[in-house]
């Protein structure tokens, strides 16, 4: 499932190993405004996300 939230959330493991590099990155050269970017794709409650575990849920049943 897509992320369509303003700050696009991390929702496979591909984009999350993405974000956390941008994360260590931001942190080496002390950019707060990517650290804080990179911490809200990593973290929160994405609509996305959660409709992807209802599906996974649905398709045991």
């Amino acid at each position: 499932m897509t992320c369509h939230c303003f700050i696009r959330h991390a929702t496979s493991p591909d984009e999350r190993e993405a974000a956390a590099k941008r994360l260590k990155y931001s942190r080496s050269v002390g950019d707060t405004n990517g650290i804080i970017i990179a911490i809200a794709a990593l973290s929160g409650d994405c609509p996305g996300r959660e409709k992807n575990k209802e599906e996974k849920k649905n398709a045991k049943i």
